[in-house]
């Protein structure tokens, strides 16, 4: 599914919440975009409250209950989502959009294959595929 939806041909009818919201998902988000967080609030465990969002010149797009779905998160009554960090929910949603990795982008590639030196065209992690960051 992932590779023919890539190269432009539409991808099958979602059978699941998950798989819909992984497809509504990728028509917003690609490898090497930015996923912003904001802290709504943290518990004294440390738990953090977050809403997630795409910024576009066209002004914020709100990911959160897309993300829960395709992550299978709950989330509180305002909408937004637990985790112990940003960078967790980040990680585990690139994951779940390209589980059998990516295509190096070039310059911009989140990967972390090219700070540990591996020169390659295919990075395997899809956990790497977008960056994290708190506003």
């Amino acid at each position: 599914m992932n590779q023919a939806y890539e190269r432009g041909t539409p991808p099958p009818p979602p059978v699941t919440k998950r798989q819909a919201a992984i497809v509504r998902l990728r028509a917003y988000l690609s490898v090497g975009d930015t996923v912003y967080g904001v802290v709504r609030s943290v518990s004294r465990t440390g738990t953090r409250t977050l809403d997630l969002y795409k910024l576009t010149d066209a002004g914020p797009t709100y990911l959160s209950g897309w993300v829960a779905q395709a992550l299978g998160i709950k989330r509180v009554n305002s909408g937004a989502l637990r985790s112990s960090d940003l960078f967790t929910i980040v990680y585990e949603l690139g994951y779940s959009m390209w589980p059998d990795g990516f295509d190096c982008i070039g310059d911009r590639c989140p990967s972390n294959d090219h700070s540990n030196g591996h020169l390659t065209m295919h990075h395997a992690n899809g956990g790497y595929a977008l960056r994290s960051q708190s506003l």
